[in-house]
């Protein structure tokens, strides 16, 4: 068919499948420096009118397309609050009735309240799947309305929340996530985490800064929660997480299905070094219980004294092949601040020639360089 023909009263692209729709534009959408090549005339206008009328029908018609609420809750200030709120709720009517992702912030309270209240609305925290909540605080009358939907709503879809500078510390009240499957926690209290319900939780990670001004009772409130998820935690990553790792290693015989553990500047009572205590739970020794049986993936950032040292290596040598008490260990990474000793070095490299797949750094000249293992 030529060009003159034009699209006539038949649309030509009804019955093509996606992966032929987007054949085309690849093929006609070209850069304008390209122009003169030629390439544009593989496809005539009328046809690629077709396909892009095609394409915004299948568009509207696919929840799954408009489920992200990021472009407009992550902040866009070109545009005003009505126009992000209209576009907002497009996307809220079209991805109906497939679970949202968005984020919160209380700063929202003046310059976007329309938004907000959209998405606390109980019609649309129902549909909560993947949510970010930032800065949202007891002593802040700005953040009450998401305080109130956390304690409120029903979540039944959501499934991954993260939890940035929250404090959230007010008189306990029961919160049940039935569906959450991954909480992360940065620079928030814990307090929280003394009534959260959450049976599904397979990931757990927190996030703190060496210099960050925590309660008192952060390791406990810590320690408490994973031990309440123990049966359902399969990947656990604490960093700089204020809890004592001689605490956690007291956890080890309790996280039966745990594959993943990542560990960075744990605390040992006052030092930041890693305790012996820590790595003689992970051995895998005869006639001895096996700490984190299932474990598959290890991952160590700082500093370890040269005991701890030769028992990581111990840990790693004992679980290489597995045994009757545990599986074998995978994957390690492991992040010094110091330069590696020859002889740390020499049965790392002994290990990774038996397929174990290990990530040496050392921290030199203000950064992260890998040692050479091969």
């Amino acid at each position: 068919m030529s060009d003159a023909e034009g699209p006539g009263a038949c649309d030509w692209t009804t019955r093509l499948p996606p992966e032929i729709l987007a054949d085309i534009f690849l093929t006609s959408l070209v850069n304008t420096k390209e122009s003169d090549s030629g390439i544009l005339s593989r496809n005539p206008p009328w046809l690629l009118s077709q396909v892009c009328g095609r394409w915004r029908v299948v568009a509207l018609l696919t929840p799954g397309l408009w489920c992200s609420l990021l472009p407009f809750t992550n902040g866009i200030r070109p545009l005003p609050v009505s126009s992000v709120l209209a576009l907002a709720s497009a996307h809220v009517e079209r991805s109906n009735p497939l679970p949202l992702k968005l984020r919160v912030n209380s700063d929202w309270w003046f310059s976007r309240r329309p938004l907000l209240d959209l998405l606390l609305s109980p019609s649309q925290t129902a549909r909560w799947g993947e949510v970010h909540i930032l800065r949202a605080r007891e002593d802040d009358a700005r953040s009450q309305s998401i305080l109130a939907a956390l304690r409120s709503a029903t979540f039944t879809c959501l499934k991954t929340l993260r939890l940035e500078y929250c404090d959230l510390t007010g008189e306990p009240s029961r919160i049940v996530f039935p569906m959450l499957t991954s909480l992360t926690l940065v620079e928030s209290a814990t307090f929280l985490l003394k009534t959260l319900s959450t049976p599904l939780l397979s990931h757990f990670e927190v996030q703190y800064t060496q210099e960050a001004d925590h309660h008192t009772s952060a390791s406990a409130d810590l320690v408490s929660f994973i031990q309440k998820s123990a049966n359902s935690l399969v990947r656990l990553t604490l960093n700089n997480s204020l809890v004592d790792d001689g605490d956690l290693a007291g956890l080890f015989q309790k996280l039966p299905i745990l594959t993943e553990l990542h560990v960075s500047d744990i605390t040992n009572g006052a030092s930041p070094l890693f305790s012996d205590t820590f790595f003689n739970r992970l051995c895998s020794r005869a006639h001895e219980p096996c700490g984190l049986p299932q474990l598959q993936t290890l991952s160590i950032s700082g500093e370890l004294r040269s005991s701890a040292t030769s028992l990581f290596l111990e840990v790693l040598e004992s679980r290489c092949h597995g045994s009757e008490t545990c599986g074998p260990l995978r994957s390690v990474q492991l992040y010094l601040y110091a330069a590696f000793k020859p002889e740390t070095t020499r049965r790392l490299k002994a290990l990774a020639e038996t397929g174990m797949d290990i990530a040496a750094f050392a921290f030199t000249s203000r950064r992260w360089v890998r040692v050479e293992l091969k």
